[in-house]
């Protein structure tokens, strides 16, 4: 039988959601890094979509003609899989997801605007495709993989104002249903908290253990007012990233 793959951005949260899900029910699969505009090609050729539908990552391939490409049913997917699902209300967790992602999107646009704007960001955002003493070269294609992910998601780089407060709104909301001193193990686990836990990669970046960013990259994905603001749900999410990745 083909191995599975997964094709992904290291950086994404809704690629961690995706690895996390599968790794969580011991699903064997191959890791690739998709490298944008660079591998759109490649990335269509695997993901197969209906004409008119963009590729996008998280792509999960079963190698048996299998294929997911959304974060949200690669988790339904494996928990098909494992023997313990991460899903237990299965609406109230799309809905969920729903709410994260319309806040995500607008993230991925202040994001992108911040290392589009600094040398260093784009510099290690290079290293992902190119050797490491290529990277300064390489910039300039990074700077346009970053604009080329904007555009195909239809995402405003000058909107970093409204994309914090719409993120404080949400993490203001949900802070009151996350009990941050309750115990993290494996076996408490579920999808809401995988959710809410890449969800905080955008306040304030977990370690690069997990999730491996140069100090650039990390600058632009934190956001200090919040990560201050929201220091319980940070240190709940470390705790649970401890003890259950």
């Amino acid at each position: 039988m083909a191995t599975a793959s997964l094709y992904g951005l290291a950086y994404s949260p809704w690629t961690e959601r995706a690895r996390w899900a599968l790794d969580f029910h011991g699903v064997r699969y191959r890791y690739h890094e998709h490298v944008p505009m660079l591998g759109e090609p490649l990335l269509r050729w695997h993901a197969k979509p209906a004409k008119g539908v963009a590729a996008t990552v998280p792509l999960f391939v079963d190698g048996r003609g299998g294929r997911w490409m959304d974060s949200m049913a690669i988790i339904e997917h494996a928990d098909t899989l494992g023997a313990r699902p991460l899903i237990t209300d299965l609406s109230a967790t799309r809905a969920l997801a729903a709410k994260i992602d319309k806040v995500l999107h607008g993230v991925r646009g202040r994001v992108t605007s911040r290392i589009v704007a600094d040398p260093e960001a784009l510099r290690e955002s290079a290293t992902a495709a190119v050797p490491a003493w290529m990277a300064g070269l390489a910039s300039p294609v990074a700077a346009l993989g970053a604009r080329f992910i904007a555009m195909k998601h239809n995402v405003s780089l000058d909107q970093a104002r409204e994309s914090t407060a719409a993120l404080r709104a949400l993490l203001t909301e949900l802070a009151p249903t996350v009990d941050t001193d309750a115990p993290h193990t494996r076996e408490s686990l579920t999808a809401g908290d995988i959710l809410l836990a890449t969800l905080l990669q955008t306040v304030e970046p977990v370690v690069a253990a997990h999730i491996a960013l140069g100090p650039a990259l990390r600058r632009a994905w934190s956001e200090r007012e919040l990560a201050d603001e929201f220091a319980g749900l940070v240190a709940w999410r470390d705790a649970v990233y401890r003890a259950a990745r």
